[in-house]
């Protein structure tokens, strides 16, 4: 290869790695960008009855990433939260055993002073007819990823038997990381699950724990995520699981 040609060539790398020859592409909606969820495992499970996962194991509902275990709790970063309803009917069949259909998800309306005030509904209907979960979604990045320069955001969904862990959450990120002059994203929390038993059998409750203060870095990208979902660029991945 000539002097030229070797010219060229190393001209055509150096422009194909420059980020700007790219382009700034199409805009980017909330349709294009989809959140992945991470779940703690139930027996009845998809990913378990399939046998893509085992109960107790954390996984991202897109990837079936595995990030932890009953065994093996891992850090995230919350940067945001959403509160929502899901609501479900209840179907009855001929021998009279209930079923839960998921229905619908509802957001949370917790100003009174507002129209659509919601925060108070019941969680069975008068009628019996429909029942709801009230879930706490936070918004999370894994510090790992954010270390690697590869972070994206994951939900993670506190309800039911988990949203005492949720509540806990709340409070750290915008009571006591506020008396504390730390942003929402200023604490790390380590999230584990323990496995209990009760009348309906088997399941796993999460828990948090604080772990330490966030870095400059992780505040960066928190921040970063924390306005694209402000500006609705993002839609979290609805799979409903056990």
């Amino acid at each position: 290869m000539s002097n030229l040609e070797t010219q060229k060539t190393e001209k055509s790398l150096s422009t194909a790695a420059d980020l700007s020859s790219w382009g700034t592409g199409q805009i980017i909606t909330s349709n294009d960008i989809i959140i992945p969820k991470i779940w703690a495992l139930q027996h009845m499970s998809e990913k378990v009855t399939s046998g893509l996962a085992k109960y107790g194991e954390f996984r991202d509902s897109i990837n079936n990433e595995k990030v932890g275990d009953l065994a093996t709790p891992f850090e995230i970063i919350p940067f945001h939260l959403q509160g929502k309803w899901m609501e479900f009917d209840i179907i009855t069949n001929k021998a009279g055993a209930r079923k839960r259909e998921f229905k619908q998800v509802v957001p949370i309306q917790n100003n009174p002073n507002l129209p659509g005030y919601n925060d108070s509904l019941p969680y069975v209907d008068a009628d019996g007819k429909v029942e709801r979960d009230r879930v706490m979604d936070f918004y999370v990045l894994l510090p790992s990823e954010v270390a690697a320069g590869t972070a994206l955001p994951y939900v993670i969904s506190f309800k039911r038997t988990s949203i005492k862990a949720g509540k806990k959450l709340a409070l750290q990120m915008y009571i006591r990381n506020r008396d504390a002059k730390l942003p929402p994203a200023g604490v790390v929390f380590k999230l584990s699950g323990k496995s209990t038993n009760n009348d309906d059998g088997e399941f796993v409750v999460m828990d948090v724990q604080t772990s330490r203060k966030a870095t400059q870095e992780e505040l960066e990208v928190a921040f970063k995520w924390w306005q694209q979902v402000e500006k609705g660029v993002t839609k979290v991945d609805e799979t409903v699981e056990v």
